[in-house]
């Protein structure tokens, strides 16, 4: 199995070392290059304390329903406990089986991404996504794209942009915002953005300085680092950052 290089938040857990079903049939490799986008999903499963326990739950799932959904093996790449641990499926050796399109005109397909699905539910505010799991999931994406095997770490799109279902935007929308300033903390060293998600204001911010960006579009398309969308991000960022207009 492909492994990750780098230096995970959280534990990253191999596949071999959690799966007790393993591949009951044989599993398509991926093709070689980079994927266009990684796509997120939820298991509308339990979760505890224990990510490898949460994740046998969700492959027993899986395993019940092998003969209808003709899955190998459990279809994500990677599973995201709510603690932050990462747990590799499929991972970037062998083609996901999660994300088969069936709107119109759609050209992402299980043969050209990925697929992270958070343990958990996440429908109408159940569950909700944690910071931890927001780290993980950046620090996936990122390092997915940084070993070649994701175009841009910000091509995520949920579940429902390829079918429809609405598995799972809210999930999405948590993964994609921060609402904690030991978030921004965790960035303070390095050159990243900060968006504010009540008024649309931006930063880019390193070494305890930040800088107001006016052409926000062009900077945010442009921006190759760290976004951290924040609530109320106008007040957080004069505690922690001197402003230079």
């Amino acid at each position: 199995m492909t492994r990750l290089g780098g230096r995970p938040p959280a534990p990253l857990v191999r596949f071999e070392e959690w799966s007790k079903r393993g591949r009951w049939w044989p599993t398509s490799v991926r093709q070689p290059g980079p994927a266009a986008a990684v796509v997120v999903h939820h298991t509308v499963t339990a979760t505890s304390r224990f990510p490898a326990q949460d994740a046998q739950r969700v492959e027993n799932v899986i395993w019940d329903r092998r003969w209808t959904a003709r899955f190998s093996s459990l279809p994500y790449s990677y599973l995201l406990h709510p603690d932050g641990t990462i747990l590799e499926g499929r991972g970037v050796k062998f083609r996901n089986a999660a994300n088969r399109a069936t709107r119109p005109d759609v050209k992402l397909s299980n043969g050209n991404t990925l697929s992270v699905a958070l343990i958990g539910d996440y429908r109408e505010g159940r569950d909700a996504v944690t910071p931890a799991q927001r780290r993980s999931f950046n620090w996936l994406t990122r390092q997915l794209s940084n070993e070649n095997h994701l175009g841009h770490w910000r091509s995520v799109v949920a579940h429902g942009a390829l079918s429809y279902t609405e598995c799972p935007a809210e999930a999405l929308a948590g993964l994609q915002q921060t609402n904690t300033i030991t978030d921004l903390e965790d960035h303070k060293d390095m050159l990243h953005t900060v968006v504010s998600t009540t008024n649309g204001k931006v930063w880019a911010c390193s070494n305890g300085k930040a800088r107001p960006i006016s052409n926000t579009e062009n900077w945010l398309a442009t921006f190759d680092g760290p976004i951290i969308r924040a609530d109320f991000a106008e007040h957080v960022v004069p505690d922690l950052y001197d402003v230079i207009a």
